[in-house]
């Protein structure tokens, strides 16, 4: 338990994908060790400090590019464990994002790039998952957002290829998501 808690620490103080992944994998071992009714107070430790290492992953920082890219899929490989009380849907968004060229870093630094056809793909795959997670009853506003860049993939992605079929499911996903935005509900949107 304590060598868990020491990999946590360290990788939060260093902001290791890696290293909070390992320690998160200790503290699923340890949770199967101290089963729930025999060992209360341990069992609520361990739940505790995953959690606390779940939401520390959700406030990092990830770099553009590829190395980004490889702490995105780290995160994701945890995210997806069984019983992970961290959604997977943002890190899905931050993903596509990656991949289309719309990350922070990207815009703030000016670095839109010419992106590649296979880039747009794998975005579109993962706005597609980050879509798929999120309900309509629950997240609007979510699937609203990530239906405008799925049409802004597609329209880019027409300059490569299937130019016709491409805008036109383009506009699609645009018009899908300018549903959630009607004038009544929000007037100055």
């Amino acid at each position: 338990l304590e060598l868990a808690r020491l990999m946590g620490n360290q990788g939060k103080a260093n902001s290791d994908f890696k290293i909070i992944g390992d320690s998160i994998k200790a503290y699923q071992q340890l949770e199967a060790f101290y089963k729930l009714g025999e060992y209360e107070q341990q069992h609520k430790e361990i739940l505790d400090a995953k959690k606390a290492l779940y939401k520390c992953l959700g406030e990092f920082e990830v770099a553009d590019g590829e190395s980004g890219r490889n702490q995105i899929e780290e995160v994701l490989s945890i995210c997806t464990e069984r019983g992970a009380p961290y959604e997977p849907a943002p890190w899905q968004m931050k993903l596509g994002d990656s991949y289309s060229g719309y990350s922070q870093q990207s815009i703030g630094a000016g670095n839109i790039k010419q992106l590649s056809q296979e880039d747009l793909k794998r975005a579109f795959e993962s706005y597609e998952t980050a879509l798929g997670i999120y309900d309509q009853d629950n997240y609007p506003r979510e699937r609203a957002f990530i239906n405008f860049r799925l049409g802004a993939v597609i329209n880019s992605l027409s300059g490569l290829e299937d130019q016709e079929n491409n805008l036109l499911k383009s506009k699609d996903y645009y018009n899908e998501g300018i549903k959630f935005y009607t004038e009544t509900d929000h007037p100055k949107q």
